[in-house]
């Protein structure tokens, strides 16, 4: 079944053109055509949601995933991303498969998951040594040849800088390879790397997916949700919950969770109890 066959999860609400684009990436991946895809957008707008409905889906072709997700407080460890990709596939493969995956030109990348020591440092002006880059290439190549791989970065605004450099290394090479690579990223975080990565995502000629903010029907779907099957609010109420949250679908869920908690009869909610929800704790969650 293909991508655009495929019948899309409910909670992913206004989001079948995103999951046929990712789709469509699997589907390449499993020919062999190697794809860069990336989810941009600001906090909320559901980039995680699509993540794991792509992984999900690379599972059911039988794709082997590997993902890693960037932090603020993570930024600086060295080829942190890089580990939480490779690292427990390798390490916890029996001894003659890891011989093999470290096998020739990737043997460099076994330094990364402490199977070796650490090339010195290469100097100033250097982002990373030129061997361990070509071994992490084919530690992923050699992956690739044991089953199609989907690789996810979710939050990699928040990515290491060597990790970021060997993601890039590895994506302006995909030609041929049975390899996804997707990566999200929050286009509404000042401390973030995501301006580095733009050049990376122009060369590659990366798929780019923006989800929307979402519709009034959309808006009511969720709140109703929050209520039970069959509740319906107030037109009004839907109203300024639209233009409270942005049609930003983080936003909504959590405006609405704080409404049921406080105001059981979705009947009774009126536009100015929106007002009271506190915007500020919704944003810090």
């Amino acid at each position: 079944m293909t991508g655009e066959e495929r019948p899309r999860p409910a909670a992913l609400l206004e989001r079948e053109r995103e999951a046929a684009a990712l789709a469509r990436g699997l589907d390449r991946a499993s020919r062999g055509e190697g794809t860069l895809t990336v989810i941009e957008g600001p906090a909320g707008i559901g980039k995680s949601s699509l993540v794991r409905w792509a992984i999900r889906e690379a599972r059911e072709r039988g794709m082997t995933v590997l993902a890693a997700r960037g932090g603020a407080l993570e930024r600086e460890i060295e080829y942190g991303i890089v580990r939480q990709l490779v690292e427990r596939e390798v390490l916890a493969a029996p001894e003659e498969v890891r011989a093999e995956l470290l096998r020739g030109p990737a043997a460099p990348a076994a330094a990364v998951v402490g199977l070796a020591e650490m090339p010195p440092d290469p100097g100033p002006g250097r982002a990373g040594n030129d061997n361990l880059l070509h071994g992490l290439y084919w530690l992923t190549m050699n992956l690739a040849e044991r089953a199609p791989l989907l690789m996810v970065v979710d939050d990699a605004h928040w990515g290491d800088g060597a990790s970021m450099l060997a993601a890039a290394y590895v994506a302006r090479r995909l030609e041929g390879a049975p390899i996804a690579m997707l990566a999200a990223v929050r286009t509404d975080e000042p401390r973030s790397g995501a301006r580095g990565l733009r050049p990376v995502f122009a060369e590659t000629g990366a798929t780019m997916i923006r989800p929307a903010p979402l519709s009034a029907d959309a808006v009511a779907a969720l709140a109703a949700s929050a209520y039970g099957e069959g509740a319906e609010l107030p037109p009004r109420t839907l109203a300024a919950i639209v233009e409270a949250s942005g049609g930003n679908p983080f936003f909504i869920t959590e405006i609405v969770r704080e409404l049921a908690g406080a105001h059981p009869d979705p009947a009774e909610l009126s536009p100015e109890q929106i007002v009271g929800v506190d915007a500020d704790a919704v944003r810090r969650a």
